[in-house]
């Protein structure tokens, strides 16, 4: 079994902000495109933004949690991967997965792993969204009460 790598924190920080450089790359590539679409007028890149923030961070987090997997344990991933699909020693799949961990190559992954994941319906990231709290129950306490009326004339 492989040992994990271990990287230089100094180092780490740098491959950790390539990788979410190359991700913010795709996803504002993404935007951009769909807001340059002429079938909706109103899609403008802000709206585009603030409409689907939290499916980008959570595809953002997704995405990091596999690269940070990859990176530290490298040499077991692409065993992993070799022996789950049956995949050559000599395939590009593998010779991409084994490319060292530097930061222009972080960037690289957090462009593909977000154009990876941007094939994952938005409604699904979209169950991640905090619901509203729910409307005040109406109770004997916080509702005026009426004075009875009177029975006499």
């Amino acid at each position: 079994m492989a040992l994990p790598v271990q990287l230089a924190e100094h180092h780490h920080r740098a491959v950790i902000i390539m990788f979410i450089v190359g991700y913010v790359l795709h996803a504002l590539a993404q935007i951009d495109a769909i807001a340059r679409a002429k079938n909706d007028p109103e899609n403008s890149r802000v709206n585009l933004i603030v409409n689907n923030w939290i499916p980008l961070v959570v595809r953002c987090f997704i995405s990091l949690t596999f690269f940070e997997i990859l990176a530290h344990n490298q040499a077991s991933a692409v065993s992993a991967i070799q022996s789950r699909f049956n995949l050559a020693a000599n395939s590009l799949i593998l010779a991409l997965v084994n490319l060292p961990i530097v930061p222009s190559i972080a960037g690289g992954w957090g462009f593909v792993m977000d154009t990876i994941l941007s094939f994952i319906p938005t409604k699904w990231t979209k169950t991640f969204v905090v619901p509203p709290p729910p409307e005040p129950v109406s109770t004997a306490s916080n509702q005026k009460v009426s004075p009875p009326l009177s029975t006499t004339p």
